[in-house]
């Protein structure tokens, strides 16, 4: 993530004690050396953050049983608020549906949702669509 004043902040997957987390690392500019700030107490992976109305926002997925869409906030960038219910048990509070609404008509049920990103207003700075990787479920039909 590219701030204002030029540093990079870059959000990744790290192993600790065996659990994925966020870790993050900072450079005061995109082609310096990074250093790594810490873990950022989210358990997960495949962030995507950006600051809207200058607050840090995070979509991730949990890594258990059934990987599902999170959501975590931060004033700072460093210290994180999550969704109730992310971490290693099942997030009663998924970011969004694992179905999908056609434009035609019908709907498909995923089997999960990954790598997930938005699209952002660049005047706005408000996110205007969501792009993820999908994975259909085992039944694999379009509904009616």
């Amino acid at each position: 993530m590219l701030l204002d004043n030029g540093t990079v902040l870059m959000y990744y997957k790290a192993m600790v004690d065996g659990v994925r987390t966020m870790a993050l690392a900072r450079a005061p500019q995109w082609n310096a050396s990074f250093e790594f700030v810490g873990n950022t107490g989210v358990v997960g992976e495949d962030p995507f953050v950006w600051v809207q109305n200058g607050t840090y926002h995070m979509i991730f997925h949990t890594c258990c049983d059934v990987k599902i869409m999170s959501m975590a906030w931060s004033e700072d960038g460093l210290k994180w608020h999550v969704t109730p219910g992310a971490g290693h048990n099942v997030n009663p509070y998924p970011a969004f549906s694992k179905t999908i609404e056609l434009q035609g008509g019908g709907n498909v049920t995923l089997s999960r949702r990954e790598r997930h990103f938005l699209v952002i207003d660049p005047v706005t700075g408000i996110p205007t669509h969501l792009m993820n990787g999908a994975e259909p479920s085992n039944d694999d039909e379009i509904r009616d």
